[in-house]
């Protein structure tokens, strides 16, 4: 990978696909995301398996895992022990069997959960790289943090209904220590549009009242830094879900770069640690190009004093099954 305009980055190789050695810190956590979506058949999800190794009362791990469909959307935030059987040499298990990471040179998500199956192979566009400052509050939340996007293929059985998947998608793996009690709100905006164009973006507001914006393009084989970013998330009344928003980048090669923003399902929330997670799945248009991406939002102003359920636009707080999304 090149870096075009300055800035620096660190390139993974596949053995930092799998486990990692843990920390000592009780904070110590590892985590795998995946999210995708599929244009042409208005299906996709958003999949999270993190093992947190220290924890106070044992291993623990958070599984998000949410898949939207025309048949429905089926949404599972659980928190449960770590089993020996979610320990895999190259990948992540789920605590309950439900859902699981493995690397086989690509990474396999695997499925199987309430009349819902799927296999989901990622094909990455490039390696995995880590565009994350090494100092600052986000580095003591993800100090080891990659990003990749890349081409899913795979299958998808809904209620009975067979889905042959050919989406885009973006996927970050992370380990160290990472506290979220530290967090007041942020913005992470991930985006595919092809090979040639894909995106990260990100502003981070910490207890201390101290904030942080940064992020990069990639096209191909080359990555180049934002030095000025601007992000307008499209808030609900709830003041937690979003129906999209907009990030407008200017490059480092003073190169500016506008995105849209358009909900394609409804928020899903995630409440973890005391924080309220929303992701909201997204159709994305620059410049009359289309594609895929995820506007991702905290507003923890009540410090996790209590967790929402009522959230407007039809969304998603509860687990179990929702409504099918009406393209």
């Amino acid at each position: 990978m090149k870096v075009v305009g300055g800035g620096e980055i660190q390139v993974y190789d596949q053995v930092d696909e799998g486990p990692h050695q843990a920390g000592p810190q009780e904070l110590w956590q590892e985590s795998v995301v995946l999210l995708w979506w599929d244009l042409k058949q208005s299906i996709g999800g958003f999949y999270r398996i993190g093992h947190e190794l220290n924890h106070k009362d044992g291993p623990m791990i958070a599984l998000w895992s949410s898949t939207v469909s025309r048949e429905g959307i089926f949404k599972k935030t659980t928190y449960l022990p770590l089993r020996p059987q979610d320990r895999i040499a190259r990948g992540f298990g789920s605590g309950d069997g439900s859902l699981r990471f493995e690397h086989d040179g690509d990474c396999v998500w695997t499925l199987e959960d309430q009349d819902i199956l799927a296999t989901l192979r990622i094909h990455d566009f490039h390696p995995g790289i880590d565009c994350y400052p090494k100092k600052g509050a986000i580095s003591e939340f993800a100090p080891h943090h990659m990003e990749v996007a890349g081409r899913v293929s795979g299958s998808l059985k809904v209620k009975g209904r067979q889905y042959e998947v050919e989406a885009l998608g973006f996927r970050d793996h992370g380990w160290g220590v990472r506290d979220w009690t530290s967090l007041l709100s942020h913005r992470w905006l991930a985006g595919v549009f092809g090979e040639d164009l894909s995106f990260c973006a990100l502003s981070w507001h910490t207890v201390d009242d101290s904030m942080a914006q940064f992020g990069w393009v990639v096209k191909h084989d080359t990555v180049i830094f934002a030095k000025k970013l601007d992000i307008v998330a499209y808030v609900e009344c709830d003041a937690m879900t979003t129906r999209g928003g907009r990030l407008r980048m200017t490059l480092t090669t003073d190169e500016v770069v506008e995105v849209e923003f358009e909900a394609m399902a409804p928020s899903i929330m995630s409440f973890h640690h005391g924080i309220a997670c929303v992701d909201t799945l997204c159709r994305i248009n620059s410049g009359g190009r289309i594609g895929i991406g995820d506007f991702e939002t905290t507003a923890n102003g009540q410090q996790g004093r209590r967790q929402p359920k009522n959230l407007a636009r039809d969304g998603i707080s509860a687990n179990g099954w929702h409504p099918g999304i009406v393209a």
